[in-house]
């Protein structure tokens, strides 16, 4: 057996490091240009649609399904970052500009908007939604955003959902397509700030699971890239998505090819993608507080955080028991049809057992796979239990993210059957 050459080892490593310091970097400095040239664009007819098209509402009801729930507060957060700075008419400097890029302030949600309150900033710096949002509603109104929010949903969902049909089966794309268009997935489907992660999550999956070797360095890449363009577009929603879906799209990836999985090149892609992503926030804020302050950054970020890990909520108890019975309620619809599609394809799976055909998809490394894919499917809990005052504040939208539990467990049940039959003896030379 061919020892490893501890100079050459060394000599990846390194190269590897520099790789990621240096795309680091450079997304960094990227996504600061790209702010700060589409915070020159003026004001007036960006707010001028966004009035025309929005509702003074806190949290309006859904357009088209009744009784559900579209957070619009935080879409407002992002639509209206830096109009409460410059009401004329007149060009931006660049000094204003740069400073909306940074600080990014906002009016808030759509009553503040609507009723010109103007002395409000929220504390999410750095909206890299406006790179999207602002070209658009100078054009255009809030429902041109939302429709190319609901395309990019759509589009990376059916991505991740073909790829699992060419390179896992039918079952298992057809299964994870049903959970998907069943989940409670309202506000993630059209509002940019929620759907960022989803999106980010199904394209890096389908990357990972088309991926015929996933060695270490593509393991840090993919995590990283995943992680900074989360922390550039989210706002501290349910960042929990993507490593979630990156850890299911490696593991996916593995069964497909009957590879073993590694351990540290899953450790590796959730490391890394971490690194991005609290990298990523923390070089915003440094800069905030170049521009505001440290004391001022420091209090408001900190207060947050100890606001969303527990205390009260509106008064009553933020336990973990409320949290998690809120949570789960919102997919008790989404139970049905993963009972029900888990029952047909493993009655499938024991028909064409029965018929004299192998188990699909057979590898002497499914029950590490089975496994590694039950814990992956514990990571959206574990979120939710950790963020428990957060968690019942918007679980309407944060209870989504149960939806990948769902599907972990429900390819972890397929790859068991596969197991079960090939343990009572159905293998290919059966056939």
């Amino acid at each position: 057996m061919e020892r490893a050459n501890p100079a050459a080892s060394g000599l990846m490593a390194m190269k590897l490091i520099r790789t990621v310091v240096l795309t680091f970097v450079g997304f960094f400095l990227l996504a600061l240009l790209s702010l700060w040239v589409v915070n020159l664009i003026p004001d007036a007819p960006i707010k001028e649609n966004l009035l025309a098209s929005s509702t003074p509402e806190h949290y309006p009801k859904h357009p088209y399904l009744k009784s559900v729930k579209l957070d619009e507060w935080t879409e407002c957060v992002l639509l209206s970052s830096g109009l409460q700075r410059n009401p004329g008419q007149g060009p931006v400097s660049a000094a204003d500009a740069w400073r909306d890029a940074v600080v990014s302030p906002v009016l808030g949600n759509c009553e503040r908007l609507h009723s010109d309150e103007s002395e409000y900033s929220y504390f999410r710096y750095w909206l890299g939604g406006q790179v999207i949002a602002r070209p658009i509603l100078y054009f255009h109104s809030v429902q041109a955003i939302r429709l190319v929010v609901f395309c990019a949903f759509v589009l990376s969902a059916l991505a991740f959902v073909l790829t699992l049909l060419k390179r896992n089966g039918v079952w298992i794309a057809v299964g994870t397509g049903m959970l998907i268009a069943t989940a409670p997935i309202y506000s993630q489907v059209f509002i940019l700030p929620h759907a960022s992660a989803w999106i980010i999550g199904f394209t890096a999956a389908a990357i990972l699971v088309n991926s015929r070797a996933i060695g270490i360095e593509r393991a840090v890449m993919v995590g990283l890239i995943s992680g900074i363009c989360l922390a550039f577009f989210d706002i501290l929603n349910n960042p929990i998505v993507v490593p979630t879906a990156l850890s299911l799209g490696y593991l996916l990836s593995c069964h497909a090819e009957r590879k073993n999985p590694s351990v540290t090149n899953l450790l590796a892609l959730n490391v890394v993608w971490f690194v991005g992503y609290a990298g990523f926030w923390s070089l915003k804020w440094a800069l905030v507080m170049v521009q505001l302050g440290p004391d001022q950054v420091m209090e408001i970020v900190s207060g947050k955080v100890q606001e969303r890990l527990g205390g009260e909520t509106f008064g009553k108890d933020a336990s973990l028991a409320r949290s998690l019975d809120r949570n789960f309620g919102l997919m008790e619809k989404t139970a049905i049809p993963f009972v029900l599609v888990s029952l047909v394809a493993v009655a499938a799976k024991l028909i064409g057992a029965v018929r004299g055909r192998p188990a699909v998809n057979s590898s002497d490394t499914a029950s590490k796979i089975v496994l590694l894919t039950i814990i992956t499917g514990l990571l959206p809990i574990i979120w939710i239990a950790a963020l428990r005052n957060h968690s019942i504040i918007h679980f309407w939208f944060v209870g989504a993210v149960l939806t990948w539990s769902l599907i972990s467990w429900y390819i972890a049940l397929l790859i068991l059957t596969d197991v079960a039959l090939r343990r009572f003896g159905v293998r290919k030379s059966d056939v």
